[in-house]
């Protein structure tokens, strides 16, 4: 009787068990919500999550060629009399620019346009401002041949050069491994670009993004509803607002674009125009 009796107790618990998981879904980080799930959708809608490393077929990103390419990206003997770097204009230490309307090249000349960041530059779908190259890897032989920018003659120039360093000999035999000449303009280039498919910015959003809905507080959680009327009125408002937009060259302008209480005015601006919908106010 006594045996019956605990093996009832023990075939109750576990139904209780089973019947408490089944009544609380959880998801990575706590218990589930509709506002969530309904906030993460409708930011699908609008972004894509930004991966720790932008990966491509044609170049495989390998410690090798991360290691070889940052090295290259911080050499001056990329340019002709040793005056600039790809760090010159794309300085990470300030965002991936160099603050300056056009950049200075390597005999002091100046280009036609502004730098734009390396950050998240993989993922663009084309390069430069007017879509030349295809790849990070096409751009980043591109300013090392132009006269104007790091003025390199030829590519044999820059080859025979990067030859006579015994070191680079090495990290290219071990970024490339297998290539009779390892050393080559072509694999600068997909060097350079492995090292930038790792300037990628993932932030808290992108987790919250990915399921970790305890990624984000309340208040930006709240910002559901700017989401909302961005999608709807297909990024018409936004445009008119984006503190991230193109450098107008006026200073004065541009530093009142970058300030925090800009900012609050331009989300109250938005508030003032949605309703929590999402629509237009009446």
């Amino acid at each position: 009787m006594k045996k019956s009796m605990i093996l009832l107790l023990i075939i109750a618990t576990i139904a209780c068990q089973q019947r408490s998981t089944k009544e609380e879904p959880t998801t990575i980080s706590g218990i589930y919500s509709k506002e969530d799930s309904a906030l993460v959708n409708t930011a699908k809608m609008f972004f894509k999550i930004i991966p720790e490393q932008a990966n491509q077929s044609e170049n495989q990103v390998t410690d090798a060629k991360v290691k070889l390419g940052q090295v290259l990206f911080y050499d001056t003997r990329l340019s002709k009399t040793g005056n600039n770097s790809c760090n010159s204009c794309h300085n990470l230490s300030t965002y991936g620019v160099d603050n300056v309307s056009t950049s200075k090249g390597d005999a002091g000349q100046t280009g036609e346009r502004n730098s734009p960041t390396v950050f998240n530059a993989s993922l663009h779908n084309m390069q430069f401002w007017d879509g030349r190259a295809a790849t990070i890897e096409e751009q980043a032989g591109m300013p090392i041949l132009n006269p104007v920018e790091m003025a390199i003659p030829h590519k044999g120039f820059l080859v025979t050069k990067l030859h006579k360093d015994t070191v680079y000999h090495k990290l290219f035999t071990s970024a490339f491994p297998g290539e009779p000449e390892p050393v080559s303009f072509a694999n600068v280039r997909n060097a350079i670009g492995a090292f930038e498919r790792t300037l990628l910015t993932p932030s808290r959003f992108d987790k919250f993004m990915g399921g970790d809905l305890t990624a984000l507080n309340p208040d930006e959680k709240a910002l559901d509803m700017v989401l909302k009327g961005l999608v709807r009125n297909n990024l018409k408002f936004g445009a008119r607002y984006c503190p991230c937009r193109v450098k107008s060259g006026d200073k004065e302008k541009d530093k009142e674009i970058k300030t925090v209480e800009n900012l609050k005015r331009v989300l109250n601006d938005i508030k003032k125009t949605y309703n929590d919908e999402g629509h237009i106010k009446g």
